[in-house]
């Protein structure tokens, strides 16, 4: 069960390292922003998408590409969720579905380590009461 659970985790975070990737070009160009900011945009977007994938063959960059995706995910979506609802839905479902992707790849991942490090003996593995 936890192979499965692993497994599925590494397809969720390649998933949103795809979306995350492909989302400025599903987002199309911004009315008015010049194209510079949107270049570097698109840029760090790709960087970001790059790492994700990156991550799935470095376990240790896992949880930095996670909480730095989230990160930028999330800002992006608290600070232009009502703008990019009515100006392009498809790139709000798109960044959306990322968030919950890495969210579960997150939750799994951090699962795992937690029973790595009981394993190891560096936390118990009952409480002394």
């Amino acid at each position: 069960m936890h192979e499965l659970f692993h497994r599925t985790a590494l397809a969720a975070l390649a998933a949103a390292g795809g979306l995350i990737w492909v989302s400025p070009w599903l987002a199309g160009p911004a009315w008015g922003a010049p194209t510079t900011l949107l270049a570097q945009w698109q840029f760090m977007l790709g960087l970001l998408g790059a790492g994700l994938v990156l991550a799935l063959f470095l376990p240790r960059l896992r949880a930095a590409a996670i909480a730095a995706a989230l990160v930028s995910k999330l800002a992006f979506l608290a600070i232009s969720w009502r703008l990019a609802a009515a100006v392009d839905p498809l790139a709000l479902a798109a960044d959306t579905s990322s968030v919950l992707l890495l969210v579960f790849a997150g939750a799994v991942f951090a699962r795992e380590a937690w029973q790595q490090a009981r394993w190891d003996g560096m936390l118990p593995l009952r409480t002394e009461a």
